[in-house]
C-alpha cells in the first residue's frame, strides 16, 4: 500500500508541473500578444501621423509653387520641410518629366500643360505614407484684344461697298489706377495663325490702335488707305490656343453656384434658369446679376435689352467663373454681357460651344473675358462694343465694331486675386496609387 501510494504522489507531481508549465506558456503568450497589439497601434499612430505629414507637406507645396512659378518639375528640396516630428519630401511631375509614372498610370492624366502632379512622401519614425495632389497651375496672360486661331474675317458686303468700320485701343480697368477707364491708342492688339481678311472695312478713322500679326505670308488683306497705329507682320511666329481640359467644366459643375447666385432684379434666384438642362435664357428687357463665384450653363441665350452683370467690386472672390458647354446668343437692340461700367475681369467665360454670336441689333455689348478653343465669335450689331479680351478659333466682324483691350489683363501674375485664376489649386487628391485607377 505504501508503494503505491509513493506512486500517487509522483503522479500528482508530474501533473502539478504541467499545469505550471501551461499556465507560464499562457502567461508568455499573453505578454507577447499585448507587446504585439502595442507595436501595432504604435505602428499605426505612426502611419496615420506619417499620413497627415505628406497631406500637409503637399498643402504647402502648393502654396509656395502658387509664389514661385518656377517650382514645376522635378524632386524639389527647397519645398520639403518638417511637420512636428516628420518630414516630407516633394517631387512635382509634369507634362514634359511624366515619362517615369507609366508604371503607375499617373502620366496619362498630364497631357495638359497646367497640370502638375505632386507627390508628397511623409516619414515619421519609420512609417511613410505618400499623398498626390493633381493641381492647375494657372498663370494666364493676355496680350491683345482677339486672338483668333484660324482667322479673323470683316466681310465685303454682296455689292462690294465697305459699310463696317472697325477700331481698337485700349483701356485699363484697375481699381488703384489713376488711368481708370482712360482711352489709350495703342495695345489693341490683333493676332491669329491664319488669314486677317479687313476687306468690308471702310478706309480712314477709326482704326485698329495696335499691332496686327498673322502666320500666313501675306495673310493681312486690308483697303487702301486702312489705317494701322502699329506693327503688321504675316511672319508671326504660330502658336497653338491654349486647351480647356474637360476636367475644368467637370470641376465647375460639381462647384456649381447657379441656384443661388443668379439673381433677378427682385433679388431673387432668377427664372430663366433651368436647372434641369442646365440653359440660362436672360428675357428681353430683364438685368440679372452673377454674383462670385463658379457657374456651369449648357448654354446662355440674351434677349432684346436684356443683360447680364457681374460685380465691380475688384476684391478676391467676387469673379464669375463660367463654364458653358455649348452656344451663347445675345440677341436684339442692346444686349448686354456686363457692360462697360463693370470690372472686366469679374466676368470670365470659358466655353466648349461653337459660337459665340452677337446678332442684329444696335450697341450690344460684351465685357469681359472670353476663351473657347472651338468657337466662333461673330458680331453683327452696329456699333456694338467689345471690353476684354477673346481668344477662339475664328472671328467674323459684320458690322461697325469698337474693341477695347484692358491693359490690366497684361499684368503679372495674372487677373486679380482669385487663386483659382491666377495661381496653382489642388483639384484632386488621393492617398498613394494612381488617379484613374481604384
Amino acid at each position: 500500500m505504501r508503494k503505491i501510494a509513493s506512486d500517487n504522489k509522483g503522479s500528482l507531481l508530474i501533473i502539478v508541473l504541467c499545469l505550471m508549465a501551461m499556465l507560464t506558456m499562457v502567461g508568455i503568450l499573453s505578454i507577447e500578444n499585448s507587446t504585439t497589439d502595442v507595436n501595432l497601434a504604435y505602428n499605426q499612430l505612426h502611419n496615420e501621423a506619417a499620413l497627415y505629414v505628406a497631406d500637409a507637406g503637399a498643402a504647402m507645396a502648393i502654396a509656395k509653387i502658387r509664389a514661385n512659378k518656377s517650382y514645376n518639375t522635378g524632386y524639389r528640396p527647397e519645398l520639403s520641410g518638417t511637420i512636428g516630428n516628420g518630414t516630407y519630401s516633394i517631387e512635382i511631375f509634369n507634362k514634359d518629366n511624366s515619362d517615369s509614372l507609366w508604371r503607375t498610370g499617373d502620366s496619362t492624366i498630364l497631357s495638359d500643360d497646367t497640370l502638375l502632379l505632386i507627390v508628397s512622401t511623409g516619414v515619421v519614425q519609420n512609417a511613410k505614407a505618400q499623398v498626390k495632389a493633381l493641381a492647375v497651375n494657372h498663370h494666364y496672360t493676355y496680350q491683345q484684344v482677339i486672338w483668333s486661331d484660324s482667322g479673323l474675317l470683316v466681310p465685303l458686303p454682296a455689292d462690294k461697298k465697305p459699310i463696317c468700320t472697325l477700331g481698337t485701343m485700349s483701356y485699363t480697368s484697375h481699381p488703384d489706377s489713376f488711368q481708370l477707364w482712360y482711352l489709350k491708342l495703342q495695345d489693341g492688339n490683333i493676332r491669329s495663325n491664319g488669314r486677317i481678311d479687313l476687306s468690308g472695312c471702310c478706309s480712314g478713322s477709326p482704326y485698329i490702335r495696335g499691332d496686327v500679326e498673322t502666320s500666313i505670308k501675306g495673310g493681312l488683306i486690308c483697303p487702301p488707305g486702312y489705317l494701322f497705329d502699329g506693327d503688321t507682320t504675316s511672319t508671326m511666329q504660330k502658336r497653338a490656343l491654349d486647351t480647356l481640359p474637360d476636367i475644368y467644366f467637370t470641376q465647375a459643375q460639381m462647384k456649381n453656384d447657379n441656384l443661388t447666385g443668379v439673381i433677378g432684379s427682385d433679388g431673387k434666384p432668377y427664372a430663366g434658369y433651368n436647372p434641369t438642362n442646365k440653359s440660362l435664357v436672360v428675357k428681353a428687357g430683364d438685368r440679372v446679376k452673377i454674383s462670385g463665384g463658379h457657374y456651369y450653363f449648357s448654354s446662355i441665350t440674351i434677349g432684346d435689352g436684356g443683360a447680364i452683370q457681374t460685380s465691380n467690386d475688384p476684391a478676391a472672390g467676387n469673379a464669375a467663373n463660367i463654364y458653358v458647354g455649348g452656344d451663347i446668343t445675345m440677341s436684339g437692340k442692346r444686349a448686354e454681357f456686363n457692360n462697360r461700367g463693370a470690372y472686366t475681369s469679374n466676368c470670365r467665360i470659358f466655353s466648349k460651344g461653337n459660337r459665340f454670336t452677337i446678332t442684329e441689333g444696335d450697341h450690344a455689348a460684351f465685357n469681359g473675358i472670353f476663351r473657347g478653343n472651338h468657337t466662333e465669335f461673330t458680331t453683327r450689331s452696329y456699333e456694338g462694343l467689345i471690353w476684354g479680351a477673346l481668344e477662339v478659333k475664328r472671328t467674323r466682324i459684320e458690322n461697325k465694331t469698337g474693341l477695347y483691350f484692358d491693359r490690366y489683363l497684361m499684368q503679372q501674375p495674372g487677373v486679380g486675386d482669385d487663386p483659382e485664376w491666377t495661381s496653382t489649386y489642388a483639384i484632386a487628391w488621393r492617398q498613394g496609387g494612381a488617379f484613374g485607377h481604384d
